[in-house]
């Protein structure tokens, strides 16, 4: 759910500043967090902004020819799902590979890490490391990114009819 204004950004103004909102926006958040809740900085939680930055790239992918995007309702909602299938599965990978192949160079898990739990289970079944942590990641991240994507363009269609006023 973290990225619902970075979308709304995305589609209002653009890759650059859908990018920019993307690269600070997890960094911010997990100093935040950490402050909140008295935890020491797990620096290795910054790097989910490719995460971020990648969903960018595809919802401006997607819905940078507004005029085709907005031809009819219907194929908006059908461009809508592919934004939010493509960048699930853009999502669910780059965080994989980052859990599998960079984390371990931090030494230890993230303090705040839900796919975590889940990973340990399929780790013990013998999975390998990257579908251990791929597969508990695909039904969050598909329904994370169907609800970001549709509310992120609610907000962006909102925001673009309050401002033609």
């Amino acid at each position: 759910m973290d990225t619902i204004f970075t979308v709304a950004i995305t589609f209002y103004s653009g890759l650059l500043p859908g990018l920019i909102v993307a690269a600070v926006y997890n960094p911010i958040m997990t100093l935040i967090y950490c402050a909140e809740n008295g935890t020491q900085v797990f620096y290795y939680d910054f790097l989910y902004l490719i995460c971020g930055m990648l969903i960018v790239l595809i919802t401006w992918v997607f819905s940078r020819n507004k005029k085709e995007f907005h031809s009819s309702s219907l194929i908006t909602i059908l461009y809508l799902l592919a934004i939010s299938i493509a960048s699930a599965f853009v999502s669910c990978i780059s965080a994989s590979i980052l859990d599998t192949f960079i984390r371990p160079l931090f030494g230890k898990p993230s303090p705040f890490g839900p796919i975590e739990d889940f990973s340990y289970v399929f780790q013990h079944f013998n999975f390998g490391n990257f579908l251990s942590f791929l597969l508990p990641r695909i039904p969050i991240t598909v329904l994370d990114r169907l609800i970001c994507t549709f509310a992120g363009y609610g907000i962006y269609w909102l925001f673009s009819k309050v401002s033609r006023r």
